[in-house]
């Protein structure tokens, strides 16, 4: 519809995270059809945008119904993916804000 999003932040920092804490994941991508965010009508694709939005504009849900029209009869596209983390725990891993940190040294005077 023309409006910028902002990016959030990338999966990957999870990962880190995860290190951070002591765990080691494991990262599978599972595919998702989204193309009308599973809509079965443009009343509730049109919904389904206003919330995900925050709002949307008269001109851009002109625009939401174009979209739709011209993609409701085609078929879903896989171009969605869900990041699934999992992990094995074989001992109680540190809580994040306890995880040791490196030292910076000291200066010896």
């Amino acid at each position: 519809i023309g409006r910028q999003v902002p990016a959030l932040p990338d999966y990957l920092c999870v990962v880190g995270i995860l290190h951070h804490m002591g765990l080691h994941p494991t990262l599978d991508y599972l595919p998702g059809d989204n193309r009308l965010a599973q809509s079965a009508d443009f009343e509730q694709f049109r919904a389904k945008m206003d919330r995900l939005l925050g709002g949307v504009s008269a001109e851009e849900v002109e625009r939401l119904a174009a979209y739709f029209e011209a993609n409701r009869n085609r078929p879903p596209e896989s171009s969605l993916r869900w990041a699934l983390f999992s992990w094995e725990v074989t001992e109680r891993p540190l809580p994040f804000h306890d995880t040791p940190r490196p030292s910076r040294g000291t200066i010896a005077e």
